[in-house]
């Protein structure tokens, strides 16, 4: 970019600012503005004009509005001359930053959040799932700490691939995983339900968030849910393949008129539960059918009101749309390189030597343990699920006694490879196991030293 075009992105930067204060600025629910949010992940050659950027965007905050903060937001990395967090009036640290012993105090407000729940596909574990918190232990009793901030409350569709997507309490279909009721239970003091357990299944049933006056103007859509009952009526957890269907009557599902559930597809049904947002454009009454093989079907009528009204045979219905999903091949073109700028972890630090600094994209800063610590070890979270290609891991110097082992979730590792005398320069090849984070352990704090660590993979799909 040359002069006259950083200008221009600075100009728009600032205009962009300035409207959403300018608008906003009267809302009583705004106690700090942010500039930003993890512009750590900027190249390196670009920090400094990112700083100068952000500097002016902080100025042009306080001529707007002098009654509230500019604040720079997920300022945990870079650290030493490049950090951005001391930029504005308060800071914002993610998930890590509240472990980087650079970031604990840094002497204006701060607000730690995004503390990464547990990745789970639907029902999960009843726990709170607090994953990155957990690491945090050590500061809970800290007067700065005011709150805990969860991230996040629903599954979300995700540019790093399905595995981060899947940590929300909520799913994609918002059916509720157990750790949702762990909050409720916890701080609204509602018992959870009963788990489904596997049974011999024998019906359907259907339910609506609404059955009667629904709009037809695209404001008003509901959610149909269908369970999978035994004889008795009791919910399973059984997930045989599902098939919703509109008999009669105006509406459509994201599909057309009708749309199937399996374990196999993306569009799923698990621990006895599937669910999906229906709507129409016309006023009359719906009958949808839920069928699966050797059940009794599952019917249910919903009312819709508003706009023309539906005749059957007359009025044209939505085509289908089946879903199809696509599985691109994977090239080495796809490879992604993980690691810089990525959360780290680790059981100790040595002064001017946090984790962060094996993941800084540096290599003339490191992550060393303290000399005390009798069992170094070190995590990085790539914050995605990969298929794992290789890892590389430059240490200080040979090193003996070292473990390098990945997971998928946090809790369970697989040992990748353990050597008695570690090469300063750990490469290792692999094609085939699925992984987010990758540890190191050290037999002792002696030559225990991180440079850069880097793991090459593709996004699971």
């Amino acid at each position: 970019m040359n002069d006259a075009d950083t200008a221009a992105f600075e100009r728009s930067i600032l205009q962009q600012l300035s409207e959403m204060i300018i608008i906003n600025r009267n809302q009583p629910s705004v106690f700090a503005w942010s500039m930003c949010n993890e512009v750590f992940f900027t190249q390196r050659q670009t920090i400094a004009a990112t700083k100068n950027l952000l500097r002016k965007m902080v100025e042009r905050t306080h001529q707007l509005d002098t009654t509230r903060y500019a604040a720079i937001g997920g300022a945990q990395r870079p650290l030493g001359a490049d950090r951005f967090d001391l930029l504005g009036d308060a800071v914002g640290y993610n998930g890590d930053g509240a472990t980087i012993p650079d970031f604990i105090r840094p002497g204006i407000p701060s607000l730690v959040s995004e503390y990464s729940t547990t990745t789970a596909i639907r029902p999960g574990v009843y726990d709170p799932g607090w994953a990155d918190l957990q690491k945090d232990d050590a500061y809970k009793g800290l007067e700065w700490r005011g709150g805990q901030c969860i991230w996040c409350g629903f599954d979300h569709g995700s540019i790093f691939g399905s595995q981060l997507g899947k940590t929300g309490i909520i799913d994609y279909f918002r059916i509720p995983k157990r750790a949702y009721y762990w909050y409720r239970n916890e701080y609204a003091g509602i018992a959870p339900p009963e788990w489904p357990t596997e049974g011999e299944p024998a019906a359907l049933k259907i339910e609506s968030t609404k059955t009667k006056g629904i709009l037809t103007d695209g404001t008003d859509d509901v959610r149909l849910t269908v369970s999978v009952l035994d004889a008795s009526g009791r919910l399973i957890s059984n997930s045989p393949d599902v098939r919703l269907r509109i008999v009669s009557g105006p509406g459509e599902f994201p599909t057309g008129r009708e749309i199937c559930f399996s374990k196999k597809s993306d569009i799923q049904i698990l621990d006895g539960l599937c669910a999906i947002e229906m709507r129409a454009y016309q006023s009359g009454k719906t009958v949808v059918e839920a069928t699966s093989d050797g059940l009794a079907s599952g019917t249910i009528e919903l009312e819709f009101v508003g706009g023309e009204r539906f005749v059957e045979g007359k009025t044209p219905v939505v085509a289908d749309r089946p879903y199809i999903q696509k599985r691109k091949a994977r090239t080495d073109d796809d490879i992604q390189i993980l690691g810089t700028n990525n959360p780290t972890f680790a059981r100790s630090n040595a002064p001017g030597h946090s984790a962060g600094m094996a993941a800084d994209g540096d290599e003339q800063t490191f992550w060393q343990p303290a000399p005390t610590d009798k069992a170094p070890q070190w995590v990085l979270d790539t914050e995605r699920g990969i298929t794992l290609k290789r890892v590389e891991v430059t240490l200080g110097n040979a090193t003996d006694d070292v473990t390098v082992s990945i997971s998928n979730d946090g809790g369970y590792y697989i040992q990748l490879a353990h050597y008695d005398r570690a090469p300063q320069k750990i490469v290792i090849e692999h094609n085939d196991l699925t992984m987010r984070f990758l540890k190191l352990n050290f037999g002792s704090p002696e030559n225990a030293k991180i440079i850069e660590a880097k793991v090459f993979g593709w996004l699971e799909d």
